[in-house]
Formats: structure tokens, sequence, C-alpha cells
């Protein structure tokens, strides 16, 4: 196992065996308050994308009805601490990407399809959490130094470089698709972050925070 691999394995044992070493779990471990993550289709997906079949269900969305799909799976990814079904959806004819805690209706059928290869590890290098729209993107944060240790200690991604370092600043850089997912992690960090580079991301930025400033400056 890669060493994130086995640290994420780890992490989680040590947690079922404090949980079952504690006779009064409420009075020592809080745990957050979250909806379902789907982990429960892991077994049925990994059987479905290892004999090539086919899966239906229904895609509960945010934002719109829900919608019955077919595809045949490819991977499960965890992106920003949510769990992913990555497949080629069969009536869309493309790759698509399903959050695994809206599915609902879940199947396995017994029909095999033969669909067109991708490396799920190279198409999503480049992505914060699951879009890759936009192309990827040399980016460059500057931040305050009280951010420092926190940016060291959880980097925004694997292609994360600290550099120009000085008394009260320091600059960043990752490359990365500029999706709206990236701009709300910035936003984060409020005042203590701005973005230099490229100027057509900082500009985007920027619109987003004005519009941020007019709601609150309402009469």
């Amino acid at each position: 196992l890669s060493d994130d691999k086995f640290d994420r394995i780890a992490e989680s044992f040590h947690v079922v065996n404090a949980l079952n070493q504690s006779n009064s779990l409420s009075k020592f471990i809080f745990l957050e308050q979250r909806r379902p993550k789907g982990t429960e289709y892991f077994h049925g997906i990994l059987h479905a994308i290892q004999n090539n079949l086919v899966i239906r269900f229904q895609l509960n969305s945010y934002w719109s009805k829900p919608t019955q799909r077919r595809c045949v799976p490819k991977a499960i990814k965890e992106a920003q601490n949510r769990w992913y079904l990555i497949g080629y959806d069969l009536d869309r004819k493309d790759f698509r990407n399903y959050g695994l805690d809206r599915i609902s209706n879940f199947e396995i059928t017994s029909s095999k399809k033969q669909t067109p290869n991708v490396n799920v590890q190279e198409y999503y290098k480049n992505a914060f959490g699951i879009e890759t729209y936009g192309v990827p993107t040399p980016i460059v944060l500057r931040f305050e130094n009280s951010q420092k240790e926190y940016i060291k200690s959880l980097p925004f991604h694997v292609s994360q470089t600290i550099f120009e370092e000085d008394e009260t600043h320091f600059k960043v850089k990752v490359k990365l698709h500029p999706t709206y997912d990236f701009i709300m992690e910035i936003l984060r960090f409020g005042k203590w972050c701005e973005v230099l580079e490229p100027e057509s991301f900082r500009t985007e930025v920027k619109q987003v925070i004005n519009e941020m400033h007019l709601k609150y400056n309402k009469i």
C-alpha cells in the first residue's frame, strides 16, 4: 500500500479500536452528525467494476428532479469528504461522476457492456475535488504567514509548492483546474489569502468577492 492509503486505513483502525474500548462513547468521543455517505454501495460497485456489469440507480440531484441512470462503473473516488462513483453513462455516452450519498434504488444487472477505458488517476491528477472543467493551469496564491503551518500541514494539492517566503507573507503554487470548488476553498481563508496568477482566475475570484460585498452593503 502507498503511504497515504496505509495512513487512512490506520486512522480508521485507531478510531474503531477506540470506540470498541469505550463503554460510554458520548462522554469522550464526539462524532460529527452527518448523512450516510453511500459506502454501503462499495461492495456492489466493486463487483460490477471487476465484471463489466451495468448498474442502475436513481440519482437525487440537489438542483433538479431525480433521474434514472445506467452506467458501467470504473472507479470509486473520494473528494472533499464525499465518495463518488466514476462511470461510463450509457445514455449520455460519456464518463460522469455521481455522489454516492445521492444514489438510491441501486441495482446490479446481469448485462455486460464494453466501454471506453479511462485512467482515473490521470484524469483527476489536476483536480481539486471532483470537477475537471477548465484547462489545468499554474495558480499562485499569496498568504499571510499566520496561515503557513496550516497550509503546510494540509496542502491544497500534491502539486503544491511554497516559495518566496519573507517576514510577513509566503506564496503557494499549485497546478489545478480553475474550478468554482477551488474558488470556494480560497475564500475560506478570507483576507489572509490573495490570488496573484493567472489574471483570469484572479478576475473570477474578484467578481465573486464584489458580489459578496454588494450583499453585505445593501441599505
